[in-house]
């Protein structure tokens, strides 16, 4: 019983994080669409009294994006609501973290500087995918050419010459591969910076405390 009450407030507590974000970010995160009317999905997600993926799946539907974009962005927002959630408690434990700032893909190039200043407006991070050649090193690569001939219904090598070919290979700074229809495609190499890891490692350690504790008061049912 303990155990099951456990999970039930995990879940709702999830849930009231989720909602929070939605009704106070709901504009911000709207932005973020790039398929939908950004007003009609601002409204829906501050209205919504589910939120789960199915629930924020609807929204993007309603305010004009496919069945495949509204499952992506769903998908989405529940990341970047995430990604506040823990900002906001890492905040609360050293008192240093900041608000994540996500900058939109449009102005990803202008907005770096040697000195940003932190907020707590959430913004559109650059794109982390690419398409066709964008993702290709293309260079000059020396190899043997060899012209057949037939003779006597036969076919052999005749002259052979050296020449230079075109030739690409993927970035060195990205992960290459093909998407469903077989187009090439491309995603950014990402490393962890220093904040991102203090995260991990926080929220690591309050995973493993309430594996612990769920499984002691499992026992102690028993």
């Amino acid at each position: 019983m303990r155990f099951s009450t456990a999970v039930l407030f995990a879940g709702n507590a999830l849930a009231a994080v989720q909602q929070e974000c939605l009704a106070n970010h709901n504009e911000d995160l709207a932005a973020f669409a790039d398929c939908a009317n950004k007003g009609a999905l601002s409204f829906c997600l501050s209205n919504l009294k589910e939120t789960d993926e199915a629930a924020l799946k609807t929204c993007y539907t309603s305010a004009g994006c496919s069945d495949e974009d509204a499952a992506r962005e769903a998908h989405y927002t529940l990341e970047r609501c995430s990604e506040l959630a823990k900002a906001g408690e890492l905040k609360k434990r050293y008192n240093v973290a900041a608000l994540p700032t996500l900058i939109p893909r449009a102005e990803a190039a202008d907005a770096i500087t040697d000195a940003p200043m932190v907020t707590g407006e959430l913004k559109k991070r650059a794109a982390d995918t690419s398409r066709g050649t964008a993702c290709f090193t293309t260079f000059k690569k020396s190899t043997e050419q060899c012209d057949l001939e037939t003779v006597s219904d036969k076919t052999q090598t005749a002259t052979c010459y050296s020449t230079e070919i075109s030739t690409s290979t993927c970035r060195s700074d990205v992960i290459c591969t093909t998407d469903a229809s077989a187009a090439d495609m491309c995603m950014t190499k990402r490393e962890m910076d220093t904040a991102a890891i203090i995260i991990a490692i926080v929220f690591s350690g309050c995973a493993a405390l309430m594996l612990v504790w769920l499984i002691c008061m499992s026992c102690r049912d028993r």
